[in-house]
């Protein structure tokens, strides 16, 4: 397995709707290793670590989110994998 990164910006109302929450959720599922924030700009910001399919999940789960969010655009951006978390955190 070569494990790649993912960081992901997500835009619409995805503050104050669990967002962060179920993100760690279907992370700790898909067995991705990373952080999601709250961000001042009112997105979601989430820096991940794992199997390139398996990111490839969790940043299709993002395109909707929870059923409370309102998910109105998503930004990505891959690269290698820095290998810097041991588990996925909600960053407060």
């Amino acid at each position: 397995m070569v494990a790649k990164r993912l960081f992901v910006k997500v835009h619409g109302n995805v503050q104050g709707v669990s967002f962060r929450y179920y993100t760690k959720k279907r992370a700790n599922e898909l067995g991705i290793v990373g952080r999601v924030m709250n961000c001042p700009d009112d997105t979601v910001e989430i820096e991940a670590e794992g199997d390139e399919a398996k990111l490839e999940e969790l940043l299709e789960w993002c395109r909707t989110g929870p059923s409370s969010a309102n998910v109105a655009d998503v930004k990505f951006q891959w690269g290698d994998a820095l290998n810097k978390f041991k588990i996925f955190s909600i960053k407060y």
